[in-house]
């Protein structure tokens, strides 16, 4: 018995070794490196260095179909292959351990390929890939160390994401000008942040409706975005909503409880920010130069802040939504607000360490 034992310890030792390969990485530029790798490399399944795939000249790479073995790649770079439509022959690979990097490739119209892969250990990169639509075939992939999804001018959807439950740092969501949809519904985690920025086609933000844990959200610069919803799991973080000409209402934050900085600014039709329903506790609260907001009603609950700003909202007539608020720990700022003549949602403040009014048509909180 002892001796069979020994002899499958060394059996599956053996195997464990045969399977691994290329501690150094390899660097592949041409498709014959590719159609030769089986041979090559006939035991491999797990590389241990880095995989790059960049074609010579841009063309040579025409498809992966050569790598079907592979279910584990430490880091894996797919840059600037002109000619790859398509990533079969990456099918069976399961965990991607450092980064991954999906960049230049101008006529890949999705991800399919990549269809069991779950996890990736670090930076997910998928940029500048001009004829991308979607980000089908990364419906298996449930976390990633953090994900940037930049400058890919065709596509609409991240509709492929619907597994997604963790990233440990940031999601970056910048310069898709065609973006219409973002789709992470199955997402409950986000480390640090949550940017959307410059996507010009995105009417309506909506997509994070298990969103319960981050510790900030930026939407900023999309030139056609009209609304804010969908974030209604969510109860802490912070939120810097700025300078998307278009928006006319913020009603997503339903269950949002406490916050560091929520920053309001440069949303020129912005008419509606009842949104905040439940938010008790803020840091740093920031109105400013939304040019169509004509009443401030939205933070009822809210009992303390530490600083207040409420500065050039031309429209804004009256403030009557604190109606719980009792202190202000360092300062209330109310300036440049030229046709406000009504604060009477501070009536129960207890204590401003601080106050300054100005430019409005009131003197004081009396």
């Amino acid at each position: 018995m002892r001796t069979i034992i020994v002899l499958f310890t060394c059996f599956i030792s053996i195997h464990l070794i045969g399977q691994t390969c290329l501690e150094q990485g390899l660097a592949i530029e041409r498709q014959s490196q590719i159609d030769s790798f089986p041979i090559n490399y006939p035991d491999c399944n797990h590389v241990l260095g880095p995989l790059s795939i960049h074609s010579q000249n841009f063309t040579d790479i025409t498809n992966l179909e050569g790598l079907s073995q592979l279910n584990s790649i430490n880091k894996l770079d797919l840059t600037y292959n002109s000619n790859l439509t398509s990533l079969f022959g990456l099918h069976n690979v399961e965990q991607i351990e450092s980064s991954l990097r999906i960049v230049g490739n101008s006529q890949l119209k999705d991800l399919t390929g990549l269809d069991v892969l779950s996890s990736v250990g670090d930076l997910l990169t998928i940029s500048s890939n001009d004829s991308l639509a979607n980000l089908s075939g990364l419906d298996s992939l449930t976390n990633a160390h953090s994900l940037r999804i930049h400058q890919n001018q065709s596509l609409v959807s991240t509709e492929g994401l619907t597994s997604l439950d963790t990233i440990a740092r940031f999601i970056e969501i910048m310069s898709n000008r065609s973006l219409e949809i973002i789709i992470m519904n199955d997402l409950q985690y986000v480390g640090l942040n949550l940017v959307i920025t410059n996507n010009n086609s995105l009417d309506t933000l909506s997509g994070f409706s298990s969103l319960d844990y981050i510790n900030s959200i930026q939407v900023e610069n999309n030139d056609n975005l009209q609304v804010i919803e969908g974030f209604n799991a969510l109860n802490s973080g912070s939120l810097l909503i700025k300078q998307n000409k278009k928006l006319t209402s913020i009603n997503g934050f339903s269950f949002l409880a406490e916050a560091g900085d929520v920053w309001i600014s440069n949303n020129e039709i912005l008419n509606d920010i009842n949104a905040f329903d439940s938010l008790k506790k803020c840091f740093v609260l920031r109105v400013n130069s939304n040019q169509g907001i004509e009443e401030i009603n939205g933070f009822d609950q809210v009992e303390t802040i530490s600083y207040l700003e409420i500065n050039n909202n031309a429209a804004l007539t009256s403030i009557n939504g604190f109606s719980n608020l009792d202190s202000i720990t360092t300062q209330l700022v109310i300036t440049n607000n030229l046709l406000l003549n009504d604060i009477s949602g501070f009536n129960d403040i207890q204590h401003i360490r601080d106050l300054k009014i100005e430019s409005t048509q009131l003197e004081s909180l009396d």
